[in-house]
């Protein structure tokens, strides 16, 4: 469907006016009219293609009639005159249209002499969607003395489709992303010296901006002995709590002196609890129908206390 708002002619000139720039444009030509159309070929749904259409006398004074979108215009022309025509086609639905332009030249009695007409075809596109963005912001520091990290390395993994993003730090160790919202695994990297590989699964919205602090953990300062990592995993939508949900407990080193990992379960309360020596740990929680969390921890002499929050799939 159409609308179609024709405007009033706008004035006559004694010289052919110079056209604003559209994005096509055409020329017919009779024996005593020439007309000269420009309009926009491209448009959304619900934006307007204006058609502007200069007619000239080229011989004599002429009297015609514009045809557009089935309404008529009459005109009288002197010679080497030009009149103005401006159209508005807006357009409630995506398609290709076609509209055709007819100018005859007519005598004193009305009588049609001669006719030319020209078609021109405009594409109405759907609207483009913009799709919300979020900002994911926070800092890199050394967890043991607080002091920021520059030349840290932030990766970002995530979104649909699937992209990647990455941020080198600088001497404050701050980083900013501007990202779709969506759901994003977040890695970090120190390159100044061996640190421990930060990992986080995060889902970040719109609404308000994600901060994470990212402390990285030398390796050479692993504290000795053991801790407890405690918490609960629930579903992200609802809350509830789920039992038997599958632990994970990786720790790996830069410095090549291999891995170790440990396995347990939630109870029948979504509650886990893991005894491990001290450390940085990635901990990746597993349950059908459920996508993978995935958080980076650091274990100490003491309890520590994470949960998850599983996206279903």
């Amino acid at each position: 469907m159409k609308k179609l708002l024709p405007f009033a002619l706008v004035f006559s000139l004694m010289f052919v006016l110079a056209l604003p720039a559209f994005a096509a444009s055409s020329e017919v030509a009779m024996k005593n009219l020439s007309m000269s159309i420009c309009y926009d070929d491209e448009v959304y749904v619900g934006e307007s293609s204006t058609v502007t259409i200069v007619v000239t006398s080229l011989s004599g004074n002429n009297k015609g009639s514009l045809t557009v979108g089935g309404d008529t215009t009459y005109f009288e022309l002197k010679n080497k005159a030009s009149e103005t025509f401006t159209f508005v086609f807006t357009y409630e639905e995506a398609g290709i249209y076609c509209e055709t332009i007819v100018l005859a030249e007519v005598n004193g009695s009305g009588k049609t002499l001669e006719t030319t007409c020209e078609e021109i075809t405009i594409v109405v596109n759907k609207p483009e969607v913009t799709e919300p963005m979020a900002q994911l912001t926070g800092s890199v520091f050394n967890a043991h003395d607080t002091w920021p990290i520059a030349d840290a390395e932030v990766l970002v993994c995530g979104g649909d489709p699937h992209e990647e993003y990455s941020f080198w730090t600088e001497g404050t160790g701050e980083f900013l992303f501007s990202l779709p919202a969506g759901s994003y695994h977040v890695s970090v990297w120190g390159h100044d010296q061996d640190y421990l590989v930060f990992a986080q699964d995060i889902v970040i919205s719109a609404d308000d901006p994600y901060i994470l602090s990212v402390p990285l953990i030398p390796v050479d300062g692993i504290e000795t002995g053991s801790g407890t990592l405690v918490g609960w995993v629930a579903d992200y939508a609802t809350g509830s709590l789920l039992s038997d949900v599958e632990l994970v407990f990786y720790n790996s080193w830069f410095d090549g002196q291999g891995y170790s990992s440990w396995t347990c379960f939630t109870d029948e309360f979504g509650v886990y609890s893991q005894n491990l020596p001290c450390g940085y740990y990635t901990v990746t929680a597993l349950m059908e129908g459920y996508v993978a969390g995935t958080m980076y921890v650091v274990v100490n002499d003491a309890t520590t206390y994470r949960n998850f929050n599983l996206i279903p799939e």
